[in-house]
């Protein structure tokens, strides 16, 4: 699965407004194609009690928070920066201590646990790329963001 097709301009922030980690998690959130606030309130509460299990602060100023729920038809992902106007970051409890700016948020059904691994994976390659995540804490657009992971791809061959 390729990221540029999970992740649609309408599933993108820049900048995002949110300062904590939840309001991060709750603003991307609403980005996502979930048919109602019950389904919404499920999907929050995957996310958020894998935080609790393990921060997906990855490091570098990059988190990656993910969860898995039945309420999902299919893959979901949503993506946002933090301005450098707003400090240094959010607070998630990364490995590395350090704030995160760059929040990829994947939300998918436990019978695709294969594809969610593969998609994590992609996302990670990604952000683990110097260049591209310092193109991505300066994009301005979704487009911008979009066009990043539709590099990525062209470089890997998918």
């Amino acid at each position: 699965m390729k990221l540029s097709l999970l992740l649609p301009a309408g599933q993108i922030v820049v900048p995002l407004s949110a300062r904590t980690k939840d309001a991060v998690v709750d603003e991307l959130l609403a980005l996502l194609p979930i048919a109602d606030e019950a389904q919404r309130a499920a999907v929050r509460e995957s996310v958020l009690s894998r935080e609790t299990e393990l921060s997906t602060g990855i490091g570098r100023g990059v988190a990656i928070p993910h969860g898995k729920t039945a309420v999902v038809a299919r893959h979901a992902c949503a993506f946002g920066v933090v301005p450098v106007a707003a400090g240094e970051g959010v607070d998630w409890a990364a490995i590395d201590s350090l704030p995160c700016r760059i929040v990829f948020l994947c939300v998918s059904n436990p019978k695709d646990a294969g594809e969610h691994v593969r998609v994590l994976s992609q996302v990670a390659r990604v952000l683990n790329d110097s260049r591209a995540r310092a193109a991505l804490e300066n994009a301005a657009t979704p487009d911008d963001v979009r066009r990043i992971f539709i590099d990525d791809e062209a470089r890997e061959g998918l």
